[in-house]
């Protein structure tokens, strides 16, 4: 609704001249009447005549335009000048009798100023929807729906209103106040209303009317503007092409107003095969000859200029009722994009099965070495031999891992599982199973602020990105490959930022499979693989919520990823009730200790868990290296068995991440025959192995041993308890309780606190933590530490500037005072 403003009339409606005098004389001479009363009748006739003019002119004022709102505001302008009113209003409604418009007419500028008042269809304003006939009031007062006035409402007595209907709709109202020289409204100024307003009803409709047709004609139009489909219509009569969107002139380079044959001159047509096109089969014409439609006819168009297209083209004649041919309608559906992504993914397939048969050359190569020498071959040179299928078969799978993750990504069910995590962590926690996976030649700086907010990550899969655009910037060089990671809060999320050397150091490669959302030139013509790669990491960080974006490089430094996570919503966990204890899903009895067994073989996995429960002990089972972590984190076991012969990567990835979120020996579960295996795994941490087939006595005197091992810090299950204040750890049920209160603390939080807790009061300095606690690949980060002291003081409610518990040795490390005795 909107309040316009009002124009009054200076001018006056002429008025035929009727001369009295002359008249009055005839009449009164042939009828022998008086004067006076033939001059009161030619009056009356004088007057009708008056209103009947202003009455055709005003019905001619509202419908002479089309505009809606001057329709409007000249029909309400009109009702006021035919009745002498002071003041008028017009009131509209939509069909569904929501008010439209209110249009006033009378009121000076200052006074619609001071009115500030939309109408809300109150009072007598309302009263008039319920009623088809005038009404007409010497003080609107007396009325019974009369309810006053707003603030700042001009004065008013005298009312005039009337419906305004045209073929029984309700179009809206007219409010007439204030007959002009104090006069009340009369039965001529109600009769001459009532036949303006069926005028006026009609000529609002028609204004109505022409507005939505003209809103729904530049809807039209824009949407034909924008569409990506080509469309063009011709005249069946003149052969003339009528109008074109911009898409069809793209694609043909004509425009409208041109005929079909210059249409058809300025671009040629050819078949797919390249054969040219005849005139007879192009669909347009096939229409314009009578056929009803012609459907899905791939034409490939050559415009001026040299652009070729090619496009699916599709064709209708438009018939009048009586059958006749009008037009014709074409549409152009451009599938060059169609033919380069088919391209595309033919030479990306070509390349990938030039990555599939390269390993498979070797494996086959050694493999018939082996197999088919005329002389014995040494040991030495046989495990050479194995140890290059061995390599290839790595590689083989983690192409064929890719491609599984890549078909999740563009069938939309990749499964990521987002935990807060800390973000030095996830860096570090890459850096290091980037350089444990052979990479070790790769400098990673990492550049961190201090104060960084956690995020939710799927932990796993974030450093398999990490690690993804760790390998592909390292890459692109031939010297000492420098890779540079840093992160920095941005708004809602954390923006982590891998930046690799200069272009000039790069070694390029065609790229034909990356992600819409990064340029081929930016990305460095990357390799199959390495497009594999980009390709799942924005797969990844998108189910997460984030978004994956790089930079181009110069001559000083490389391409530059970048990709965000949220950040956590910190009162949400903080919110957690404060009675959840660390976690542990069920208690343990007095002396007995947690077993988690990770074997991929159920048989093995079963009868494990059958021996362990029989000699007393609480075993969890699992059979996915995946979940290894978690399950760690959740049940927190005094010993953990792994068999390295899973499928996903031998135990190896495994067992590193194990030693990274648990100081627990772990006891490896291996075949015969497995002796490289069990060396590695002890390279790797491992605490001692057992030889498949074994007894279950020799599986339970093995777990016992691994028991009585201790930590790192050298305290046993016998070490039961450390107490200092309203601090407590239970290192046997491995709880942490804050005057009686249950905290909860992460597999790694943990780890920290029972090292500081069983120092004994002594001094443990940042690389002696990072080393014990994070392992010897992070003993050159210290804000790692950092971070964590900062959490377990908070979770501990610990204050830094005096503490209780936990002690900052300034440019030392950390440490913890003597348990009470």
């Amino acid at each position: 609704m909107k309040v316009e403003d009002n124009k009054t009339f200076t001018e006056e409606i002429p008025v035929a001249p009727i001369f009295r005098s002359e008249k009055a004389a005839a009449v009164s001479r042939r009828n022998g009447s008086r004067p006076t009363e033939v001059e009161d009748l030619l009056q009356q006739v004088e007057a009708l005549q008056t209103r009947l003019y202003k009455l055709s002119e005003a019905s001619r004022r509202v419908s002479e335009d089309i505009d809606l709102n001057v329709v409007l505001q000249e029909v309400i302008d009109n009702a006021r000048h035919l009745t002498g009113a002071r003041y008028g209003a017009l009131l509209t409604y939509e069909q569904s009798g929501d008010i439209q418009e209110f249009i006033t007419s009378g009121l000076s500028p200052d006074e619609i100023q001071l009115l500030k008042v939309s109408p809300q269809g109150l009072g007598l304003l309302g009263h008039m929807n319920e009623v088809r006939e005038p009404l007409r009031l010497a003080n609107i007062a007396s009325h019974p729906s009369s309810v006053g006035f707003p603030e700042n409402h001009p004065p008013m007595k005298t009312f005039l209103g009337m419906p305004v209907r045209h073929r029984g709709e309700h179009v809206g109202n007219i409010y007439l106040t204030e007959k002009g020289g104090g006069h009340e409204f009369t039965s001529e100024d109600e009769a001459i209303l009532v036949m303006f307003a069926s005028q006026a009803g009609a000529a609002i409709v028609n204004a109505r009317r022409y507005r939505e047709e003209y809103q729904a004609r530049a809807n039209l139009e824009a949407l034909l503007a924008l569409t990506p489909v080509g469309m063009f219509v011709v005249d069946a009569e003149t052969r003339m092409v009528e109008s074109v969107n911009k898409e069809a002139e793209r694609i043909t380079g004509v425009g409208a107003g041109v005929s079909l044959e210059e249409f058809r001159n300025r671009a040629t047509y050819s078949l797919p095969d390249g054969r040219e096109l005849p005139i007879e089969r192009h669909p347009l014409q096939a229409a314009l000859r009578g056929l009803d439609s012609i459907q899905a006819e791939v034409v490939v168009f050559h415009a001026p200029g040299g652009l070729e297209t090619t496009c699916l083209v599709n064709a209708k004649a438009i018939h009048s009722e009586q059958g006749e041919l009008v037009s014709a309608v074409g549409t152009l559906f451009d599938i060059t994009p169609l033919e380069d992504l088919k391209s595309q993914r033919a030479e990306f397939l070509q390349n990938l099965s030039h990555e599939l048969r390269t390993p498979l050359t070797s494996i086959k190569g050694s493999a018939t070495t082996v197999l088919s020498s005329p002389y014995s071959l040494e040991s030495t040179e046989v495990r050479q031999l194995f140890a290059v299928v061995d390599e290839q078969s790595d590689r083989m799978r983690q192409i064929i891992n890719d491609l599984v993750d890549l078909t999740q990504i563009e069938s939309g069910t990749l499964s990521v599982n987002p935990e807060p995590a800390n973000v030095a962590d996830l860096l570090n926690q890459a850096r290091g199973a980037h350089i444990n996976a052979g990479e070790a030649n790769t400098y990673i700086e990492l550049d961190l602020p201090v104060d960084l907010p956690r995020v939710m990550a799927d932990k796993l899969r974030i450093i398999q990105v990490l690690g993804n655009l760790i390998t592909n910037t390292a890459s692109y060089s031939s010297k000492l490959p420098t890779v540079k990671i840093s992160a920095s809060p941005r708004d809602l999320f954390v923006a982590f930022t891998v930046i690799g050397q200069s272009p000039d150091d790069r070694i390029r490669h065609q790229s034909s499979y990356l992600p819409e959302s990064l340029p081929r030139e930016a990305a460095g013509n990357l390799g199959t693989r390495n497009e594999l790669r980009i390709a799942i990491c924005e797969g990844i960080v998108e189910a997460h919520g984030g978004r994956l974006s790089v930079e181009d490089g110069d001559s000083t430094r490389g391409s530059e990823f970048t990709f965000t996570l949220p950040v956590v919503d910190e009162s949400a966990y903080l919110a957690e009730p404060e009675s959840i204890q660390s976690p542990s899903p069920r208690d343990l009895r007095e002396g007995q200790a947690r077993i988690l067994a990770a074997c991929h073989n159920a048989d093995t996995r079963r009868y494990i868990r059958s021996s362990l429960s029989d000699a007393g002990l609480d075993a969890v089972a699992m059979g996915d290296p995946s979940e290894a972590e978690w399950l760690i984190e959740e049940h927190i076991p005094h010993v953990i068995l792994l068999e390295p012969a899973l499928p996903w990567d031998e135990g190896f990835e495994t067992l590193v991440r194990v030693g990274r979120v648990s100081d627990a020996p772990v006891i490896v579960v291996a075949g015969p025959g497995r002796d490289l295996q069990i060396r590695r795994a002890f390279e790797l941490g491992a605490f001692d192995y057992i030889a498949k087939p074994f007894t279950s006595t020799e599986l339970i005197a093995r777990v016992n041993v691994a028991l009585k091992r201790g930590s790192p810090a050298g305290w046993t299950l016998t070490t039961k308890r450390y107490t200092h204040g309203d601090l407590a750890i239970d290192f046997r049920e491995r709880k942490v309780s804050v005057a009686g209160r249950p905290v909860h603390l992460t597999a790694t939080e943990y780890k920290l606190l029972a090292e500081l807790a069983t120092a004994g009061g002594r001094v443990l300095t940042h690389e002696q933590l990072l080393r014990r606690v994070w392992g010897p690949q992070y003993s050159s980060d210290l804000r790692i530490v950092r971070q964590y002291v900062k959490e377990l003081r908070h979770k501990l409610r610990d204050d830094a500037s005096r503490p209780s518990y936990i002690y900052t040795e300034l440019g030392v490390g950390y440490r913890m005072a003597k348990p009470s005795p």
